[in-house]
């Protein structure tokens, strides 16, 4: 690649370019010794079914969601309602507290820090 050459251009290779009845004696013979090779079996790619065959039944599974679903949902309900803004305000005034802005965002918009 890096060599010098003494003539310019690319070569012509046009000579060696197959005409119609040797592309078809090549062509014919490729699929014939493909019809004559013996065929692998597919690979099976379902991985995600097998993964869930180890499972040792649907009513495990169908009881271990239950159970995620029902702790998410106890958890969710017995969270404290945040205070609403007027008592938040009556604190900071009984204080005489200057909020951040963080605590103004907090107050009236729900966002926590």
């Amino acid at each position: 690649m890096t060599e010098r050459s003494d003539t310019p251009g690319r070569p012509d290779l046009r000579a060696l370019a197959p005409n119609e009845a040797q592309r078809e004696r090549v062509v014919g013979a490729v699929m014939g010794g493909l019809a004559g090779r013996p065929q692998r079996p597919p690979e099976r790619s379902d991985a995600v079914l097998e993964a869930v065959a180890f499972l040792p039944s649907r009513w495990v599974a169908t009881v271990a969601a239950a159970i995620i679903i029902l702790s998410a949902a106890v958890v969710l309900l017995t969270r404290d309602p945040p205070p609403s803004p007027e008592v938040v305000i009556t604190a900071w005034a009984d204080r005489q507290h200057v909020p951040t802005n963080g605590e103004l965002l907090s107050a009236f918009l729900g966002y926590t820090p």
